[in-house]
């Protein structure tokens, strides 16, 4: 399991819709923090397939998708929001990797 791109705003919402438990990064993908929460979110996702939890991941590139961002309200870069049961249900704009490893496990 890795994280994966939304590549517009109609895989967002099929993907919200779901309503299977999902991780969104919003981050530039060349900036060092954005480098540094992929990373931390490669991590999160091999231990949330090690405990066979439901829980995607994905990553939004805000040059390209500001339709998203405006969706989520996204003001800041780098953001992460949790969505499950349809529902934005965590939002962290923060690098703390206790903080994002808090919101992320409450999926499982």
């Amino acid at each position: 399991m890795s994280v994966q791109p939304i590549y517009d705003f109609g895989h967002y919402k099929q993907l919200v819709d779901s309503g299977d438990p999902i991780v969104l990064a919003f981050c530039l993908t060349m900036s060092p923090e954005g480098a540094q929460l992929l990373s931390i979110l490669e991590h999160e996702a091999e231990r949330a397939e090690i405990h066979r939890a439901n829980v995607r991941f994905f990553r939004v590139d805000p040059l390209g998708q500001l339709d998203i961002l405006k969706d989520c309200n996204v003001k800041r870069l780098p953001t992460v929001i949790v969505f499950k049961d349809r529902r934005k249900s965590g939002r962290v704009t923060s690098l703390v990797r206790e903080q994002l490893e808090e919101v992320i496990r409450k999926l499982y």
